[in-house]
Order: C-alpha cells, then sequence, then structure tokens
C-alpha cells in the first residue's frame, strides 16, 4: 500500500488508516480509561499485555488534580515520563555537575547549587549502577542498558507528582533489572508519588504494580491486583496471561 511512488497516494492511505483505525481505538480506550480506570494519587499501576495493545494511548488521557494534563503547561505539569526510546539529549554527557547534561539540566533550570546536585545525583547515579566513568559520555556512547539507566535517574531527579513509564526496563540485563526494579519501587514509596507503568514484561506488573490492567486489543480485559487477577480471571485470555507464572501459587478459580 505504501509502495506507491505518488507520495499524495501515500497521504491519503495515511490519513484513511488513522480516521478509520487509530481514531476509533483512542475513542474507544478514552471510554475505557474513564470507566474503569480512576487511579488513586500515590498507586503504582501497571498496564500490562501485548505489543499493539493500545497501552502507550494511555498517556495521552491523563487528569491530575482533577485538571486534564494536556490543558497545563509543560513546565508546570509536575509530571515525568521516561520514554521507551530513552529520549536522552544526544549533544549534552549523563553528568556534569556545572554545565548542563542529562542528569543536571533538570535542576540547573530550577537554580539547584552545584553541591545540591552532587549531593542528590551521585548516590541516585549509583542505586541506578551508573557508573563514574559514564559521566563523561553521550548517548550514542552508551549501551541500550545504560540509556535507559540514565534515562529512569533523569526521571526521578525533579521528584514529580506523577511519574509515567513506557516499558523502563526492557533493554536491562537480569541483574540491572532487579536493580533498577528495587530503585524504582523505593523512589515510589518514598516520594508517595502516583506511578503509571506500561510493560509487557509480566514479572515487572507482577514485582511493582498494586493494581494491574491487563488490555488486549485497545480494550482494558480486566482490572485489579493481581491475586485477583489470577483468583478470579475474567476470561480465557486473562488466564492463560498468568498460567506461565505458577511460582506465585496463587489458584485458579
Amino acid at each position: 500500500l505504501f509502495d506507491d511512488s505518488d507520495g499524495t497516494s501515500k497521504r491519503e492511505a495515511l490519513r484513511q488508516w488513522h480516521l478509520g483505525t487509530v481514531q476509533p481505538l483512542a475513542r474507544q480506550l478514552e471510554r475505557e480509561l474513564s470507566d474503569k480506570l480512576e487511579i488513586p494519587l500515590r498507586l503504582k499501576f501497571d498496564l500490562y499485555n501485548t505489543d499493539l495493545a493500545g497501552r502507550a494511548m494511555a498517556f495521552q488521557k491523563l487528569v491530575a488534580g482533577g485538571v486534564p494534563v494536556n490543558d497545563v503547561p509543560p513546565g508546570r505539569r509536575d509530571v515525568q515520563l521516561i520514554f521507551q526510546s530513552y529520549a536522552l539529549w544526544p549533544h549534552m554527557r549523563v553528568f556534569e555537575d556545572r554545565k548542563y547534561a542529562n542528569l543536571t539540566l533538570p535542576l540547573r533550570i530550577r537554580k539547584w547549587s552545584v553541591g545540591a546536585i552532587r549531593e542528590l545525583i551521585r548516590p541516585l547515579a549509583a542505586a541506578l549502577n551508573i557508573e563514574e566513568r559514564l559521566f563523561a559520555r553521550k548517548p550514542q556512547e552508551l549501551s541500550a542498558g545504560q540509556q535507559q539507566r540514565v534515562a529512569v535517574a533523569r526521571a526521578m531527579t525533579t521528584f514529580p507528582q506523577i511519574m509515567l513509564m513506557d516499558e523502563p526496563l526492557s533493554n536491562l540485563d537480569p541483574p540491572n533489572r532487579r536493580r533498577v526494579r528495587a530503585e524504582i519501587r523505593a523512589f515510589h514509596k518514598e516520594q508517595r508519588l502516583t506511578t503509571l507503568l506500561v510493560t509487557h514484561n509480566l514479572e515487572d506488573a507482577l514485582e511493582l504494580a498494586d493494581r494491574i490492567a491487563l488490555m488486549h486489543e485497545g480494550r482494558m480485559v480486566q482490572v485489579g491486583t493481581a491475586e485477583n487477577l489470577m483468583r478470579h480471571p475474567a476470561n480465557e485470555h486473562v488466564k492463560d496471561y498468568f498460567r506461565v507464572r505458577p511460582s506465585y501459587g496463587v489458584p485458579f478459580q
């Protein structure tokens, strides 16, 4: 469909696809969010399912304090998003306490002192296994896992009210995955913030979430605690997902 050399045909095909597929899916997901997904403050919540489930679209319909986030200027939203693509600033190094860098830019904009920046960033970097030898590097000089850890650390520097995470652990090896998962859990508890995590990894959902929304083909199939979903699966689709983790020892009803 998109191999036609005529650019107009390509644009029209994309427009028709957007009108016929993306917009109806977005409207359906908005209804699902309004009807089923009321997230209290200070709750870790997980959107879990397979690719193309429509999980990331949930980030586009977010309300904080009764006000749609899209209606608030970016600098005042008190929301942080960890992108699946990392979205690190390519021209900046990982950490330079006296200059703008990936880990210091949010703090320097807030007029933090050099000493306060050091006091926050160095322990945070150590907790996420961002070694000092990486501080002088730019994103293109880091591995995917290292970039992911820097992206998580950058989001934590501003102490947001709401944290949105789009596959924040997907490129980490098992030891670093456990380390970063523990740090996310501790950060959430210490800062008493609301966390919305998008993942296709069931183990991350079970380890991190207070409640899980399992999605399939753009619809929320079931919302509840992990134990509730395992004990009382809404359908065979939900049951199949949790069969892969029998070690949790919760029998199906």
